[in-house]
C-alpha cells in the first residue's frame, strides 16, 4: 500500500509540474518576440506646411508613436506642436524604410476644457496615418503596473535608431490628479510618446514627462514617466479607440461602434 501511495504522489507531482511546463511554454509562445514588437514603433516627425521637416540648431525634431491599429499611431501630445501653443503644420510617421502621412491628430482627456496652452493635460495623443500598415499592433495590459514593476520602453532617443531601453517602476502618483507612474528609465528626447510596456510586451503607459509633478526622489528616480493608462482609462481604453477610430484596424471593435465614450478625444486643428 505505502508503495502505491508513494507512486500515485510521484504521479500527481509530475502531472503538475507538466501542467506548469506546458502553460510556462505557452505563456512564452503567446508573448511577442522583441523583434516583432520593433515594427510596431515608428519615428513621428513635425513638418513645415511645405513639409520639410523641422529642426532645432541643425537638429531634426522628433518623437516617437506605437501602433494601437493597422492604421492608428499613439503618442505624446506634446510631440504635436513646433511651439507650446502651435501645432505643427503637418505630420508623418515614418516605420523603418517607409514614411506615412498623418490625417488627423486627436487629444484626450477628462473633459473638452483645455489649460492654458490649449492642451487637454494628459499628454496623449493618436495620429490616424493616411494607409494600412502590416505591423505589430500593441496590446493594453490588463493590469496596472505597480512598483516594482519591470518596465521597457522602445523609441528613438535624440532622434537616433531605433533603441530598447528598460527600466523598473519607482512610483504610483496622481499627477495633476492624473494616475500616473514614474520609472527609473533612462529615456531622452526622442522618447517621448514611445511605448512603456511590461515584460509580456503589453503597454502599460506612454513616455511624456520628463519630471513628473516635481515629485523627485534624492537618486531621481521619479524622473521620467507617463500616464498610467490602466488606472486612467480603465477597461474602456480599447472601447474609446474604437468609438474614435471603428474603421482603422484596432483589433476587437466588433460591437464598439455604440454608446459614449468614458474620455474625450478632441480633434486637433492644424
Amino acid at each position: 500500500m505505502r508503495h502505491r501511495a508513494y507512486l500515485v504522489v510521484v504521479v500527481l507531482v509530475l502531472a503538475i509540474i507538466g501542467i506548469a511546463v506546458v502553460r510556462a511554454r505557452s505563456t512564452d509562445e503567446a508573448k511577442p518576440k522583441l523583434a516583432e514588437l520593433k515594427t510596431g514603433v515608428g519615428r513621428v516627425e513635425p513638418l513645415n506646411c511645405n513639409g520639410t521637416a523641422l529642426s532645432v540648431d541643425g537638429h531634426a525634431i522628433s518623437g516617437t508613436g506605437f501602433l494601437v491599429g493597422s492604421r492608428v499611431v499613439m503618442t505624446a501630445e506634446h510631440g504635436m506642436y513646433v511651439e507650446i501653443d502651435k501645432p505643427a503644420c503637418k505630420m508623418r510617421v515614418r516605420f523603418g524604410n517607409e514614411t506615412y502621412d498623418v490625417a488627423e491628430v486627436h487629444v484626450w482627456g477628462e473633459t473638452k476644457a483645455s489649460d492654458s496652452y490649449g492642451r487637454l493635460g494628459i499628454d496623449l495623443a493618436t495620429l490616424t496615418l493616411d494607409r494600412d500598415i502590416e505591423a505589430h499592433v500593441f496590446e493594453f495590459a490588463p493590469d496596472g503596473a505597480p512598483r516594482g514593476t519591470k518596465i521597457a520602453t522602445i523609441g528613438y532617443p535624440l532622434g537616433g535608431p531605433l533603441t530598447v531601453t528598460r527600466g523598473v517602476v519607482t512610483k504610483n502618483l496622481l499627477d495633476r490628479k492624473t494616475p500616473s507612474i514614474a520609472a527609473k528609465l533612462d529615456v531622452q528626447g526622442g522618447n517621448s510618446g514611445g511605448p512603456i510596456i511590461n515584460e509580456r510586451g503589453e503597454v502599460v503607459s506612454v513616455v511624456s514627462r520628463i519630471v513628473i509633478s516635481g515629485s523627485l526622489t534624492k537618486d531621481g528616480s521619479n524622473r521620467h514617466g507617463g500616464v498610467d493608462l490602466r488606472g486612467w482609462w480603465g477597461d474602456n481604453v480599447l472601447k474609446d479607440l474604437c468609438l474614435s477610430y471603428p474603421d482603422a484596424g484596432l483589433p476587437d471593435c466588433d460591437g464598439a461602434d455604440s454608446g459614449s465614450p468614458t474620455k474625450i478625444a478632441i480633434k486637433l486643428e492644424r
